[in-house]
This record gives C-alpha cells, sequence and structure tokens, in this order.
C-alpha cells in the first residue's frame, strides 16, 4: 500500500489514540542529516511524496517528539511504532512493514498497533497472505485493488529483492 493511502487508512485509529505520525526526511545539507518531522494529517498530499529516498522510515507515536530526540532514544521508544516502505511509482509499490520499536511498550502504543493490524483483518478490501517460505508471509497484508495491476516489492531500491506474490 502507498504510504499516503496507509496513513488516510489508519487517520481515524491515530487520532482517536491520540497519536501522531513522523516522516523522516534529508535535510538538503552537506551532510546530509536526517531529520524527523511530524506531519499534519490533512495536508499529506504535500508532505508525503510517493518515492521518498532510500532508507527514511516513519513512525507512528502516542508522545509528541522533541526537536533534537529520536524514537530510537530509551524515553521515547516505548511509544513509538517504526514503520518502512510504502514508496510507489507507476509500475510498483513497495510493502509496509511495521513494528514496535521497544521491548517493553507503554499500553497505548500496544494498543494502537492491534487496532491498526485488526482494522487490516476485518477490511474486505484488504487480503491476507502472500507466498513465501517464512510463517511470517501468513500475516503480510495487502489491497486486493492493486494486485496485478502494480509489482509488489519487498524493497523498492533493490532490484535483487524478491518480489511479492500473492497466494
Amino acid at each position: 500500500m502507498p504510504l499516503k493511502d496507509f496513513i488516510t487508512y489508519i487517520k481515524k485509529a491515530v487520532t482517536k489514540h491520540a497519536a501522531h505520525i513522523y516522516l523522516e526526511q534529508k535535510s538538503g545539507a552537506k551532510d546530509d542529516a536526517i531529520t524527523t518531522v511530524k506531519l499534519d494529517l490533512n495536508k499529506l498530499d504535500q508532505q508525503v511524496p510517493a518515492n521518498r529516498e532510500q532508507y527514511l522510515n516513519f513512525f507512528i507515536a502516542t508522545k509528541v517528539l522533541g526537536k533534537q530526540d529520536s524514537f530510537y532514544d530509551e524515553e521515547n521508544d516505548s511509544y513509538a511504532i517504526e514503520g518502512s516502505g510504502g514508496r510507489q511509482d507507476q509500475e510498483s509499490v513497495e510493502r509496509i512493514a511495521l513494528r514496535i520499536i521497544s521491548k517493553t511498550p507503554d499500553k497505548s502504543i500496544q494498543t494502537l498497533f492491534k487496532k491498526i493490524r485488526n482494522q487490516l483483518k476485518k477490511d474486505p478490501e484488504i487480503g491476507i497472505g502472500i507466498a513465501g517460505d517464512s510463517a511470517l508471509h501468513k500475516n503480510y497484508f495487502y489491497q486486493k485493488n492493486l494486485a496485478g495491476k502494480l509489482v509488489f516489492k519487498t524493497d523498492f531500491h533493490n532490484d535483487k529483492a524478491p518480489l511479492i506474490t500473492i497466494i
């Protein structure tokens, strides 16, 4: 699912749980420092490029991040879900992977993570299960309306990475 579509899809759950979505961006300076920017959920078209740069993640958090803070810091990691993927071009779309960062997450982020997963499971427009040898493949979700229209990729910037096949 493209990242903009995914954010729109989970917007109600994010709002209900008083959470925020952050996007990593390169600063454009010579040092190419990565900054984390809080998204305005009403201005996604201006803030979320379809084909973001490689290795840039997004975060769903139940805590507001300070300017100099990181979601990987001990005081913030228990309130955040790390997301990767969601890049898109005319021919393909990259899978989105979500994980709770902390081994001891706050209850608020656990609840939100479960809410997102359950929303995906119950939606008739979302399929579940892709071909593969791993037990994890049965837990992958995909948009049914994109199956057969776009190539599903595991890594958008690695042409040698395996493609995703719907079962």
